[in-house]
C-alpha cells in the first residue's frame, strides 16, 4: 500500500490518487512481478538498497513506459520508493535504434546478405535473410543437405562437400563461392562462418551468406571491359591532377615501362616516360585542357620505353571528375607511326603518279557528264597541247574552250559516247605552236565514279612523228622494191659482166696455145690482159661495196701532193685511153699539199677517169683541181655521149647505169659518192646528151703541219714481184704469196730464202686475193700486223677458193682456227726453213 506519494508530474501509471493503493496494483503484470521480485529481495535483508529498470509494455499502438525504481527500508515496516519516469529517452533511442536496424536490414537486403546455421550432426541447414531466394527474410528456414546439393551448380558441388568436411570436422575454413540454379536464374553465394560452438556431439556452425551475383557479374563485366582495354592498340591511361597515374593498360606499359613486373600505378606519369611528358610540361597540360574545356587533341613525337624506338602519337585527352569530386585526365594515345609511314608512302607513290601522268607525252582529261561535260582534270601535256592554263580549261565544257562547231561536234561524239557507252577512235589535226599542222590521235571512253557519276575519260597523243615515218617507211619499201629491181637487174647484168670477160680469157687462151703467129699472140695477150683488168675491176668494186654496207670502211689520213698524185694517174691511165680521145692533165691546177687518204681518193679519180672513157669514143677527158676557199674542187670531164635528164638525179644510187647497154656493175658512182662524203666533201654531175659530161666533187682543204711530203706516190698500192734461181732443198720452182706492208720485211724474206722460190707481197686484202688467183701459191704468208685489212675474212676466202693451199700467219699473236699455222715475230731463219719443209 502506498502511504505517501509526492509527483513532480504524472504520467500514464502514476498520479496523486495513488495514495491507499496497492503499488503492485499500479503497474502491469509484466512490471509488478519484477517489482515484487525486488521487494522480496529488500525484505528478505540480502540487499538494504536496490535499483532496477522496469518497462510498463503499452497497449497496442502506444509506446512502453520506462521507470527506473530505486527502493530502500525506512524501517520494519515502510520502504523508501523513487520513481523516474525516463520513458522519453529510452523511446527516443529506441527509435533510432529501430531505425539503424531497419538501415542495416535495408543494407542487407540491397547487399544480398543473410545468416545461416549448419548443425555438422544434423547434416541440416538453416538460413534465413536476403542472400538466397530458397529462404525468408523474417525467420529460419530448415533444409537437407542433399536438397541444397540438388540446386547446386555441377561445378561446386564436390567443392563445398570438401568445405562442408572441414566444417563437420571442427575445422574453421575461409570464404566459398558457389553457383545455385534456380527457375528464374542462376544465383552466386558467398558463405562466410562466423562462430562455432559444440552441440550435441557435433558442431552449430554460424555465420553469414551473401548473394554476390550482381557483383561477380559486374566484375566479369569489368574485368571484361580491362582485357578489351588491354587488348586495344592504343595508350589508355588514367592521371590524377597531381600527376600519379590512376590507370594503365597494357599496351601504355609497354611503350612506357620498361620493367613490366613493377606496379606503377600510383607513380608520378612523368617520372615514368620524359618523351610522354615532364614535370615542367604537365601544368601546361592541364592548363591546356581546362581551356579548351576539358578535351585536349594533340600529335605528339615520344620514344618507347619499352622498345626504345621513336614514335608518333595522336592524343585524345579528356578531364573528367569521378563520383568523389577528384579530377582524372583520360588519355587515349594512338600510335599513327604507321599511319604516317604509309601516308608518305601513299604521298610518294601520288606524287610519282602525278608526275608520270603530267610528264608522259599523252594528253589526259576527265569530263564530268552529269555537269554540262565540264572538264575535271587535264595533264600537263593536255595543257600544253591546248595551249591553256589550268584556268582556262578546269570548269568549262568545250563551248567555253573551243569555236561552236567544233564544240558542237565534240558534244555530239560525247552524247553518242554516253549513249553506247563503248570508246571512240580518231585521228586529228590541228595547228601547232610553230606553225606546223599536228597529227594526233584520240580514245574516248565512258567510266563512273564509285557513286555512279558518269564520266568521260579521254587521251590523246601526237602521231605527226609517227605518220612522218610511216611515210617514210612507205617511201623505203618503194626503194627498197626499187633496189630490189635493181640488185635483180644488177645481177641479170653480173652473170653479162663475168662470163664476158672469162669467156675471153678462156678462149683466147686456147688459141694462144696453138698460133704460132707471134704478132697474133701479142694480140691475143692484149686481149687477155684487157680482160682480165676488167675482171679484176669487177670484183675490186663488189668488194669494196660489200665493205662500205658492212660499216668496215675506214679513212686513213696522209700528206697528199695533189700534183703528184694527178701525175700518176695520168701516167696509170694513158694505155687505158681510147685512140680518138686525148686524155690531158689540167695544168693550171695549183700546187697543193693536203691531208687525206690518197688511196682512195687516187680511186675514185680513177672510178670517173674509167667512166669517161667508156663513153668517149673521140674527143677528149680531162682531170684536175683547183682550191675554193676551205675545200679542193676535183673534177673529171668529157665530150662523151652524155647522161639523159631524168637519170642524173639517180646516177649515183647503187646498180644504177647510165647506158644500159654500157659494161659496168652500176656500182663505181656508189663508191664514188659514199667515199667522198666519208672524207668530208661532195659530188655532183653535169651533163647534156651529144655534149659531154663533167663530174665535180670536193674535198676538205687540210694544209699538213711540219711534215714532208716526197715526190712519189704515198701510200698508193703497188705488187712487189721478185724471182731467184733454185733451192736446193725445195725441187722446182714455187711461189710464196706474202701480205705484209712493209716492203723492207718483204726485201729481207726474199734476200733470205731467194734460192727456188717465187714471191709474190700484196699489202692490203683486195690485193691478196687478187694475187692469189693471178699467181696460185704453193703458200699463203699472213701478216695479222696489217690494221687495215681482215686477216681471217682474207683467209676465209683462200680457204674457200683453195682449201687445201696453207694459210700461216705471222705476228704477235692470232687465233688458231683461222689458220693452219701461225710464226711468232721477229722471225729466225730456222723457224722459217722448217715452217718452208714442212709446207712446201
Amino acid at each position: 500500500m502506498c502511504v505517501h506519494a509526492q509527483l513532480q508530474t504524472e504520467d500514464r501509471y502514476l498520479s496523486n490518487r495513488m495514495v491507499g493503493e496497492n503499488i503492485f496494483d499500479l503497474f502491469p503484470a509484466s512490471a509488478s512481478g519484477s517489482l515484487r521480485a525486488g521487494f522480496s529481495t529488500l525484505w528478505s535483508g540480502r540487499k538494504g538498497f536496490c535499483e532496477d529498470l522496469y518497462e510498463c509494455a503499452g497497449e497496442t499502438g502506444e509506446l512502453s513506459v520506462y521507470y527506473v525504481i530505486s527502493m530502500s527500508r525506512y524501517d520494519d515496516f515502510h520502504a523508501m520508493i523513487r520513481l523516474r519516469n525516463i520513458s522519453y529517452y529510452i523511446n527516443k533511442h529506441e527509435r533510432l535504434l529501430r531505425q539503424e536496424e531497419q538501415k542495416v536490414e535495408d543494407l542487407k537486403r540491397l547487399a544480398g546478405i543473410g545468416v545461416w546455421k549448419y548443425d555438422s550432426k544434423k547434416q541440416r541447414l538453416e538460413s534465413k535473410g536476403y542472400a538466397d531466394p530458397m529462404f525468408q527474410p523474417g525467420e529460419y528456414r530448415e533444409m537437407d543437405m542433399a536438397e541444397y546439393f540438388s540446386r547446386m551448380s555441377v561445378t561446386d558441388v564436390e567443392k563445398v562437400k570438401e568445405y562442408i568436411r572441414g566444417l563437420d570436422a571442427g575445422r574453421r575454413q575461409e570464404s566459398i563461392q558457389y553457383m545455385m540454379h534456380y527457375q528464374y536464374g542462376d544465383v552466386v553465394l558467398r558463405v562466410e562462418p562466423i562462430s562455432c560452438r559444440p552441440s550435441d556431439g557435433g558442431y552449430l556452425w554460424e555465420g553469414y551468406v551473401q548473394n554476390v551475383t550482381d557483383l561477380i557479374t559486374g566484375q566479369t563485366r569489368i574485368e571484361m571491359l580491362r582485357q578489351a582495354i588491354d587488348s586495344v592498340s592504343e595508350d589508355v591511361f588514367a592521371v590524377e591532377s597531381d600527376g600519379s597515374l590512376a590507370f594503365a593498360n597494357k599496351t601504355f606499359l609497354e611503350h612506357n615501362v620498361s620493367d613490366r613486373s613493377r606496379d606503377v600505378i600510383g607513380e608520378k606519369v612523368f617520372d615514368l616516360n620524359k618523351t610522354l611528358v615532364d614535370k615542367t610540361q604537365w601544368g601546361d597540360w592541364l592548363r591546356s585542357l581546362r581551356e579548351n574545356g576539358g578535351s585536349w587533341n594533340f600529335t605528339q613525337d615520344r620514344v618507347s620505353d619499352g622498345q626504345g624506338e621513336a614514335m608518333t602519337f595522336e592524343n585524345y585527352s579528356y578531364l573528367i571528375e569521378n563520383q568523389l569530386h577528384q579530377e582524372l585526365i583520360w588519355v587515349f594515345a594512338r600510335d599513327i607511326s604507321e599511319r604516317l609511314k604509309r601516308e608518305d608512302e601513299i604521298n610518294s607513290l601520288q606524287y610519282l603518279t602525278n608526275s608520270i601522268i603530267n610528264n608522259i607525252p599523252v594528253g589526259l582529261y576527265v569530263k564530268d557528264v552529269a555537269d554540262d561535260f565540264k572538264y575535271l582534270f587535264c595533264n600537263r601535256s593536255a595543257f600544253d597541247f591546248l595551249r591553256s592554263g589550268r584556268e582556262d580549261v578546269i570548269g568549262k565544257n568545250d563551248f567555253e574552250i573551243f569555236g561552236r562547231s567544233k564544240a558542237e561536234a565534240i558534244r555530239n561524239e560525247d552524247l553518242q559516247l554516253v549513249s553506247d557507252r563503248t570508246k571512240i577512235e580518231r585521228t586529228g589535226q590541228v595547228g601547232g605552236a610553230s606553225g606546223s599542222p599536228v597529227t594526233y590521235e584520240e580514245v574516248r571512253i565512258y567510266s563512273e565514279k564509285k557513286d555512279g557519276t558518269p564520266l568521260i575519260i579521254g587521251v590523246f597523243w601526237d602521231i605527226t612523228s609517227r605518220v612522218a615515218l610511216e611515210k617514210e617507211l612507205v617511201e623505203a619499201k618503194e626503194k627498197a622494191e626499187e633496189s630490189g629491181r635493181l640488185k635483180s637487174a644488177f645481177l641479170a647484168n653480173m652473170s653479162h659482166e663475168i662470163r664476158t670477160p672469162l669467156n675471153a680469157i678462156v678462149g683466147f687462151s686456147n688459141i694462144i696455145a696453138e698460133t704460132q703467129d707471134m704478132e697474133e699472140r701479142r694480140g691475143m695477150y692484149k686481149i687477155v690482159e684487157t680482160n682480165n683488168e676488167r675482171l679484176l675491176s669487177l670484183i675490186n668494186e663488189i668488194l669494196d661495196m660489200s665493205k662500205i654496207e658492212a660499216g668496215m670502211l675506214e679513212l686513213s689520213s696522209k700528206p697528199v701532193n695533189m700534183r703528184v698524185l694527178c701525175g700518176e694517174l695520168l701516167n696509170a691511165n694513158l694505155f687505158r685511153c681510147p685512140g680518138n680521145v686525148i686524155f690531158s692533165f689540167d695544168g693550171s691546177s695549183p700546187n697543193l699539199v693536203t691531208r687525206t687518204d690518197p688511196n682512195r681518193l687516187f680511186q675514185v679519180f680513177a672510178n670517173l677517169i674509167t667512166n669517161a672513157f667508156k663513153f668517149t669514143d673521140s674527143g677528149r677527158v680531162t682531170f684536175g683541181y683547183r682550191l675554193d676557199g676551205p675545200n679542193i674542187v676535183c673534177y673529171v670531164e668529157d665530150t662523151g655521149s652524155g647522161i639523159e635528164t631524168d637519170k642524173q638525179d639517180k646516177i649515183f644510187d647503187r646498180f644504177v647505169k647510165g647506158n644500159d647497154f654500157a659494161q659496168g656493175t652500176g656500182l663505181g658512182l656508189p663508191i664514188c659518192k659514199v667515199l667522198i662524203e666519208k672524207m668530208g666533201g661532195r659530188i655532183g654531175v653535169e651533163s647534156a646528151i651529144g655534149r659531154g659530161t663533167k663530174f665535180v666533187f670536193t674535198i676538205p682543204y687540210v694544209p699538213p703541219v711540219n711534215e714532208r711530203v716526197g715526190s712519189g706516190n704515198p701510200g698508193r698500192l703497188k705488187t712487189s714481184v721478185r724471182k731467184a734461181g733454185a733451192r736446193k732443198a725445195v725441187s722446182g720452182t714455187v711461189t710464196v704469196l706474202v701480205v705484209e706492208s712493209e716492203p723492207s720485211d718483204f726485201d729481207l724474206l726474199c734476200d733470205t730464202f731467194g734460192d727456188g722460190i717465187f714471191f709474190v707481197r700484196a699489202d692490203s686484202g683486195v690485193e691478196a686475193v687478187t694475187l692469189f688467183e693471178q699467181y696460185r701459191p704453193q703458200l699463203v704468208l699472213l701478216n695479222v700486223a696489217v690494221t687495215d685489212i681482215n686477216c681471217a675474212e682474207v683467209a676465209g676466202i683462200i680457204k674457200e677458193v683453195s682449201p687445201g693451199v696453207p694459210v700461216v700467219a705471222f705476228g704477235n699473236s692470232a687465233p688458231t682456227d683461222c689458220y693452219d699455222d701461225f710464226m711468232a715475230v721477229p722471225w729466225s731463219r730456222e723457224q722459217v726453213e722448217r715452217l718452208f719443209n714442212k709446207y712446201l
